[in-house]
């Protein structure tokens, strides 16, 4: 049987100061947290573990766009187990609602044995205004 992890995901558009890499220091992110189907927190995944797209409705409808993840925190895990926070780069140009999807995808090998947990979330955040 197949497991599945238990995904939940917020995006924001925020202020990340020395963290980011835009003139402004605003950039978009996502912090996601991952459980597996009892409950329980997966902690200790790595950057590739995770994929962000953009779901987009500018010239891209129905072709989601793989963004880059900068840089992956695991926040404390004494205080929220298995929640991650991702910074993605500055190229959410247009004003209005930009839609994530975010996949966490695990493969653990034993021997011959390969198996593969994953879980998809959707998340969005609205850009009103130019930093």
């Amino acid at each position: 049987m197949k497991d599945n992890f238990v995904v939940e995901a917020e995006a924001a558009w925020g202020h990340v100061g020395e963290f980011s890499n835009s003139p402004t220091g605003m950039q978009p992110g996502v912090v996601v947290r991952v459980k597996k189907p009892d409950g329980s927190p997966v902690t200790g995944l790595k950057k590739s573990n995770f994929k962000v797209s953009h779901v987009g409705f500018e010239g891209n409808m129905g072709h989601p766009v793989k963004i880059e993840i900068l840089t992956l925190n695991e926040i404390s895990t004494e205080v929220l187990p298995g929640t991650y926070a991702l910074l993605l780069p500055e190229q959410i140009r247009s004003l209005g609602q930009h839609v994530f999807a975010v996949t966490v995808k695990k493969t653990t090998t034993s021997g011959t044995f390969q198996a593969i947990t994953q879980g998809q979330a959707l998340t969005a955040f609205v850009k009103l205004t130019e930093p």
